[in-house]
Formats: structure tokens, C-alpha cells, sequence
């Protein structure tokens, strides 16, 4: 978080204590709140919709007044607008439009080469009202890079064409805040919000996010991205995509991959260490594919505050190709498959009224006292952690006429002796 300017360091700090969304690291867009849900934004609304208190962000610091003038450049390998050295700039209801390609899409993903906008130097700049338009490939709209970097925008549209072309980026440190934005891409390798080389951070608030080509998800953390309040979809991939040790934070939105919801996985060979993905409320929905799914890393799912997973015909959380995920799921029910393949590991904790029904494929399993499990198929546990024994009958796992195996030699099964014990409402809890 030392990259944050100080109002967002202090303001994720009080969301992170009040969330407890990111054990493992992280922040989130968003304080959570009791008693108010955030508003949905619509496209066809002509003023700033009204966030909740649990996705407000504070105001920016002082900045210069708004220069209003429009902003354009044609040729390769430039920026339209360019705010660097240390130099602070404000803008509002001004066009910045950039056509031309860029030499080097490598370039423009790790430096902002070709950028409609560029924040760089530990530049800062404001954006209210704004639109920001992109035709070429490589050009991205917002791109915010190095430590002390920042944009902060405030109902700001930002639209790509090209391939190569996120709405939103940062790398090296960089960071950038967005409320109530309205964000598009239309092509391949065009993930909406991003970072890439060195991280950053990004706190979304607010607001819609669309991306329509392949490769190109709503979401694509190497650094730290959260959302509170955002409706966003993939038509032809993730919704979030979370690389390496890195992390993303969702907190009542909406979103949706044409694909999975949420993928976890490691783009340099050999490193399986993982990241985090966190949802606090909200719905993850996958068209094709899982709501999450672990790919080769160990990885952390947290699932809060009634968080609603829909992964169609795929499973809830999936992992695979010897990876290992961690999933708490507090004040949270789940519907569906939960599965590890072999060689791989996925241990679920469950707690505060938490509720899965379903089936269970070499799952590790934690209760605590008020959550429970119900069987739709015969299933399989690596360990059961937490069930409620009384004589030979567990009464917190429901078995409806079905088999849960367990492995009696894993740790945590002492207590069950290796024997059989009948599940409520009928079937067998029964080693392996």
C-alpha cells in the first residue's frame, strides 16, 4: 500500500479492518456498511449516480483548476496528454481522443507508450468529466506509471478500440482511482482495469466496465485492484484474472465473465505462488467455465456477506494442475460443486451461518458451529474438521441418502476414529 497516496492509505486502512475481506494481503475500494447497498449506475443516467457510503472515496487533495480544453494526437507512439517531472494538472469536461499504433505493444503495456494519457514522473492529475476516446492498437486510455504516480478520475469515460488497449493501467508503483467511471474496450488483449509490469494499485468505485474482446477480461491484477460498487462483463473471458502473488477485492459488485468469473494462476513457469481474490457481497458470475478457478498456484478465496458465486455448468471453485487454494466463506451459501483434482488441494472453512449444499470432490472441510454442508451427490473429503457428533450421527452435514468419504489418516480426523457415522437426513460419513 506505500504507493497509495495518504487519503487512500488511510482510508484503506479503515477498510481493511472493517472488511476483513484480504487475509494475505490487499485493499478494497470500499468500507463496508450494514444498512445501505450501493446504487447501480446506469449508462443512460445524465448525472453521477449515488454510491453508497461503503464505495464512497475520499476526496482528492487540492489540485489546479480544471483546464477544459480538448486534447488530441495522431501520430505513433504519442500521448495526447502527458503529466510528469512532478507536476500536478487538472482536467475536466474535455475530450482526449488518440489514434495511431504503437511501435511496441510491450512498450505501451509496461511504460504507456502511446497512451491517449500518461501519468508518469510522479505526476498527478485530475479528471472530472472527462472522455477519453482510443483507436489505435497499443493505446491505452489511462495509464498511470513509477511511485508516486496518480490519476484520480471522477465520472470520467474512457473507451478503446485497439487491441493492446485497457481502459485503465498502472505499472511500476503507479496508482489510479476512479468513481462512477464508464470504461470499454472492444478488442483482444484488453483487459479493462489492469496492471502489468512492477504493480500498482487501483481502487474502482463506481460505475460499469465492459470488454469485448478475446484475452480481454473486466479484471487483470499483477499489483492490487479493487472494486466496490461495479458492473462489469467479459463477453469472451474472465471477468477478474488474478497473475502471480498479487491480488483483486470485489466489494458489492456485479460481475461477469464470459468464461470464468474469477482465474488464478502463474504466467512464469515454476512459480506457484499465489495470489488472493476476495468478495465481500456482490454476484460472480461465469458463462463458461467455473466461478473460480485455481490453476497451478496456491491461492486464497475469501467469500463474505452473502457473496453469491454462479459458475453455470461449471463448478464453484475448481482447482487444478497441482495448484492449492484456501477458501473461507463467512456469512456465505454456496450452490454447486466444490473440486480438486488429483495432485491438487482445496481446503474450505466455513463460519458465521455459512452454508454449502452440493458435492464435495477431495475437499478439506472446517465448520465452526453454525454452518453446515448438504450432499446432492456422493462426494469426498480429504479431511473433515468441525462436524457436530452426537452418538454415531453428525448433525451438521446433511446427507440426503449420500456418501462422504474421508481419509482417516489425515490430519484433523482423530476424532472421528475411523468409524462410519450416519448423516442427517440419511447417508454415511465413512473413511476412505
Amino acid at each position: 500500500m506505500s504507493h497509495m497516496p495518504a487519503a487512500f492509505r488511510a482510508r484503506a486502512a479503515v477498510v481493511l479492518a472493517a472488511a476483513g475481506l484480504l487475509a494475505g494481503g490487499g485493499l478494497t475500494a470500499c468500507t463496508t456498511s450494514s444498512d445501505e447497498s450501493p446504487q447501480s449506475p446506469t449508462a443512460e443516467s445524465s448525472t453521477s449516480p449515488q454510491l453508497a457510503d461503503e464505495c464512497e472515496l475520499p476526496e482528492p487533495s487540492a489540485t489546479p483548476s480544471p483546464e477544459n480544453s480538448d486534447f488530441s494526437a495522431t501520430d505513433a507512439d504519442s500521448s495526447a496528454l502527458e503529466v510528469g517531472s512532478g507536476a500536478q494538472k487538472a482536467v475536466g469536461s474535455s475530450t482526449i481522443s488518440k489514434s495511431g499504433d504503437s511501435s511496441s505493444t510491450h512498450s505501451s503495456s509496461f511504460t504507456g507508450l502511446n497512451a491517449a494519457v500518461l501519468v508518469s514522473g510522479g505526476g498527478s492529475l485530475a479528471m472530472n468529466g472527462t472522455t477519453v476516446e482510443t483507436t489505435g492498437a497499443g493505446a491505452n486510455g489511462v495509464f498511470a506509471t513509477g511511485t508516486g504516480s496518480s490519476a484520480s478520475l471522477q465520472d470520467v469515460s474512457v473507451k478503446t478500440e485497439g487491441s493492446f488497449s485497457h481502459a485503465l493501467e498502472v505499472t511500476e508503483g503507479g496508482s489510479i482511482t476512479a468513481v462512477s467511471p464508464q470504461l470499454s474496450t472492444a478488442s483482444d488483449h484488453s483487459s479493462v482495469i489492469a496492471t502489468d509490469r512492477g504493480g500498482g494499485e487501483v481502487q474502482v468505485s463506481g460505475g460499469n466496465a465492459t470488454a469485448g474482446g478475446e484475452l480481454s477480461a473486466v479484471i487483470y491484477s499483477t499489483g492490487t485492484i479493487a472494486v466496490c460498487g461495479l458492473t462489469g462483463s467479459s463477453a469472451l473471458a474472465e471477468a477478474a484474472v488474478v497473475e502471480g502473488a498479487n491480488s483483486v477485492s470485489a466489494t458489492s459488485s456485479d460481475l461477469t465473465g464470459g468464461t470464468h468469473g474469477a482465474y488464478l494462476y502463474s504466467s512464469t513457469p515454476g512459480n506457484t505462488g499465489g495470489g488472493t481474490f476476495s468478495m465481500s457481497g456482490g454476484t460472480l458470475t461465469a458463462k463458461d467455465g467455473n466461478a473460480v478457478f485455481v490453476d497451478g498456484v496456491s491461492a486464497a478465496v475469501n467469500l463474505s456477506n452473502a457473496a453469491k458465486l454462479d459458475p453455470g455448468a461449471g463448478a464453484l471453485i475448481s482447482v487444478s494442475n497441482n495448484g492449492s487454494a484456501s477458501a473461507s466463506l463467512q456469512e456465505t451459501v454456496l450452490e454447486g460443486q466444490l473440486t480438486a483434482d488429483a495432485g491438487s488441494a482445496l481446503s474450505v472453512s466455513l463460519a458465521a451461518n455459512s452454508r454449502v449444499t452440493g458435492t464435495l470432490g477431495n475437499v478439506g472441510l472446517e465448520l465452526d458451529n453454525t454452518s453446515t454442508v448438504e450432499l446432492t451427490a456422493d462426494s469426498s473429503a480429504t479431511s473433515v474438521q468441525g462436524a457436530l457428533v452426537t452418538g454415531s450421527e453428525i448433525t451438521n452435514i446433511t446427507g440426503n441418502g449420500h456418501t462422504l468419504t474421508y481419509d482417516p489418516a489425515a490430519e484433523g480426523n482423530s476424532y472421528l476414529g475411523g468409524q462410519d457415522y450416519q448423516l442427517s437426513g440419511g447417508g454415511t460419513l465413512q473413511p476412505s
